[in-house]
């Protein structure tokens, strides 16, 4: 495989597996099934489980996946996570090598290492005809997991667009001043944030009604999607990994305005499991002389949510929705 710089899959499994025991390293085999296709079943011998292979570091309690280009350690492919797996660790019988196969948990990571955050700094020019807005995108773990490992593979252009798609959800007409991007480097593969950021002004922000301006606020935060329910749930809901969101607002009020609607910012749909929070969407806002401080939260610490719990599950996910559709109104004094 170093010779070649080629490898199968089940090449690549047995080269990692040579790696760490070169460097001494404490190691188990870990065989499992995507969990979106068909969660692994500990009752049910069958080789329909056993299609994937994860590698398990006893001595840090992390896996990876030696066959995903994207994955790092602490960081499998997320659809292996919450659920089962045969692990194997290696034993030594004299001059004869074998495995002892367990049934184990394989874990998955806190929300609180897998976020998108966004923070946006929001200025008018004097005719209030434009709105400029500093937009700051920060991810980490699996919220940078399908873009920070292969940004490095992209041509100048494909990075380009990928900003401006990324920057741009505020709305098509926003032209973007200039852009940045960082924390892609290899030395920072899931391990240090990955941040987009950019100046961008949009016209379609501000909306001039009469002597009044609409100022869409929502929009900041980037399209949400609006969860309907016509008939019975059957199933539980099951989410790919456990992530949260942390998005900040900074408004520069225009010198002789005053603004309104902010009882609107105002918003707390919490799911509660056992006493604790499994998911929630809040919001709520700070008005100091004529700046404008708006903190958003939004977690799902669970990757799997009952039954019972859908409709308050509902209730979080439209929230985010309902807070993109938040106009606020700047009138003259």
């Amino acid at each position: 495989i170093i010779a070649n710089k080629f490898g199968n899959y089940t090449g690549m499994v047995r080269f990692y597996m040579c790696c760490l025991e070169q460097l001494e390293i404490k190691r188990e085999l870990v065989l499992t099934c995507n969990r979106t296709n068909g969660k692994f079943d500990p009752g049910f011998d069958t080789w329909n489980f056993l299609d994937s292979y994860l590698i398990y570091l006893p001595g840090s309690g992390m896996f990876f996946s030696p066959t995903d280009i994207l994955s790092r350690v602490g960081f499998p492919s997320p659809e292996y996570t919450g659920q089962k797996g045969l692990f194997i660790k290696e034993v030594d019988l004299g001059e004869v090598k074998s495995g002892i196969a367990k049934m184990k948990e394989i874990g998955y990571q806190p929300y609180t290492a897998s976020a998108s955050n966004l923070s946006a700094v929001v200025n008018f020019n004097a005719d209030l005809s434009e709105t400029q807005v500093n937009l700051t995108n920060t991810f980490t773990g699996y919220g940078a997991y399908y873009t920070q490992p292969i940004m490095n593979l992209f041509s100048d252009l494909r990075k380009r667009e990928f900003q401006e798609s990324l920057l741009k959800n505020t709305g098509e007409d926003a032209k973007l001043d200039k852009m940045d991007m960082s924390g892609y480097a290899e030395g920072d593969i899931l391990k240090n944030p990955f941040v987009v950021n950019g100046l961008l002004k949009s016209p379609s922000l501000l909306e001039k009604a009469g002597n009044k301006y609409l100022f869409k606020i929502g929009l900041l935060i980037g399209p949400q999607a609006e969860m309907y329910q016509e008939s019975a749930r059957k199933t539980p809901v099951e989410i790919t990994y456990t992530h949260g969101y942390a998005r900040k607002i900074i408004l520069t009020v225009p010198e002789g305005y005053k603004i309104s609607g902010l009882e609107s910012l105002k918003m707390n749909t919490t799911l509660m499991e056992d006493g604790q929070v499994s998911a929630e969407f809040t919001s709520e806002y700070q008005l100091k002389d004529n700046t404008l401080e708006v903190t958003v939260l939004e977690n799902y610490r669970k990757l799997l949510y009952p039954i019972d719990k859908f409709e308050d599950y509902r209730k979080v996910i439209n929230a985010a929705a309902n807070f993109n559709k938040i106009v606020l109104i700047l009138e003259k004094k």
